[in-house]
């Protein structure tokens, strides 16, 4: 999938940036040229709904880790600040539609006035500025933000892992060695596994998340898994509202 940019804005890169000098990288300026004409196309043809202003918040949120990670110019600034902006329009195919079947394992991420997401925004959001930024971000630049993009998505999954464990741990009373088991399985086998979901439960401990059985099968005993299926089990939602995010600047109004 290309890096998505009005034609405006790519034109500029193709006369300001040194990289657009080879025949190679002029040919990849005219694919993407053709590939936002057809979403242009694509958006005449349908009315699309609106992206939810709320994602503002967590596109905000990516802008600045950007700029801290990566001590951009004022320059790179402005054309991160432009292309996040132009992504968040399109993260309109992200709204779910109503009639959207949800599987019982399955993270649920749901906006106020009843708006449904068919995915994770904030990962949504973090792919779109991986498209973005290499044109943008000299190559040290772009190395440290990989780096550090990575760093941050394993200590989330670490995060949620633990709590994950901890939480079946204070249902069943698991051995250190379980624990130990469990943790790597669902760090290794749940990649869609979210802190924010999980904390849902954490919260709420009269309830207890649907695990897929295949993670506890080899984990834990027949008496466990008894006891586990004990505990009235439910799909909650993650609520998508940037309520906890809190940013000294919004480049996104």
């Amino acid at each position: 999938m290309w890096p998505r940019f009005t034609i405006g804005m790519l034109l500029w890169m193709f006369v300001s940036q040194s990289w657009t000098s080879s025949a190679e990288a002029q040919n990849q300026l005219v694919e993407l040229v053709e590939a936002v004409q057809v979403k242009d196309q694509e958006a005449a043809e349908g009315e699309a709904p609106k992206t939810p202003a709320v994602l503002k918040s967590y596109v905000n949120a990516e802008i600045s880790f950007i700029k801290r990670v990566c001590d951009l110019s004022d320059e790179q600034l402005k054309m991160v600040v432009e292309s996040a902006e132009q992504a968040f329009e399109e993260m309109n195919d992200l709204v779910a539609p109503q009639n959207q079947v949800i599987r019982a394992a399955q993270v649920h991420y749901r906006g106020v006035r009843g708006v449904s997401f068919k995915g994770d925004p904030v990962k949504r959001v973090r792919q779109d500025a991986a498209e973005y930024l290499p044109l943008i971000l000299t190559e040290a630049q772009h190395q440290k933000y990989t780096r550090e993009s990575s760093q941050r998505q394993r200590a989330e999954q670490e995060a949620a892992a633990d709590c994950l464990v901890h939480l079946v741990h204070s249902k069943v009373f698991l051995r250190e060695r379980q624990r130990k088991k469990l943790r790597d399985v669902f760090l290794e086998e749940w990649e869609a596994l979210d802190i924010n979901w999980v904390w849902n439960y954490l919260n709420n401990p009269q309830f207890v998340p649907i695990i897929p059985s295949g993670l506890l099968r080899e984990t834990l005993t027949t008496e466990q898994k008894a006891a586990w299926s004990s505990f009235q089990q439910v799909s909650m939602s993650v609520m998508v509202s940037g309520s906890q995010i809190s940013l000294d600047e919004d480049w996104l109004q």
